[in-house]
């Protein structure tokens, strides 16, 4: 059942999974464009057939599913939307402590849902994908960040001996 196509369909769906997670640059089409072609080969292999007579014979379930999907994916989009505000806030207020600037907080109107409808839409469409990248990477990074603030002293301790003008 899995053949070399279908493991590189996968692979390719996980690599545009994480790129849609760190861009907003329309990469959610090509997510959608690789599910779409997972589909058509377990339809060409032959695997789709259970699927496709469950659907036929239990209409309701299968409308009951996509209308959860879709609910699911809504309010995963508004966890997301948060978690990406916070960490916006977050690196704003690095950087208005690292430059002192005059404006101590961000405007909303840069801030817009509008401006990130496509960000907004991947993280509603591919909530599945989004929160699986989302379990398996964001609890590493912020682990790694921490040690980092924590050890960042000692590595600018280790850079100031070796440059000390002398």
């Amino acid at each position: 059942m899995f053949t070399l196509g279908l493991i590189i369909l996968l692979a390719l769906l996980i690599a545009l999974t994480a790129l849609a997670e760190t861009d907003n640059g329309g990469i959610g089409f090509w997510v959608m464009v690789t599910v779409f072609a997972i589909f058509e080969f377990w339809l060409y292999k032959g695997c789709m057939d259970p699927i496709g007579m469950y659907i036929v014979y239990n209409p309701g379930i299968v409308v009951f599913g996509v209308v959860a999907y879709i609910i699911l994916g809504v309010l995963w989009s508004f966890c997301k939307w948060y978690m990406y505000l916070k960490d916006y806030k977050r690196e704003f207020d690095t950087y208005h402590a690292k430059w002192k600037t005059d404006n101590p907080t961000p405007e909303s109107s840069r801030i817009n849902p509008k401006e990130n409808k496509s960000r907004l839409i991947s993280w509603m469409a591919y909530w599945p994908l989004s929160a699986c990248w989302f379990i398996m990477h964001k609890p590493f990074t912020r682990l790694y960040n921490w040690i980092f603030e924590k050890v960042s002293k000692t590595y600018q301790q280790i850079a100031d001996k070796v440059f000390k003008v002398q």
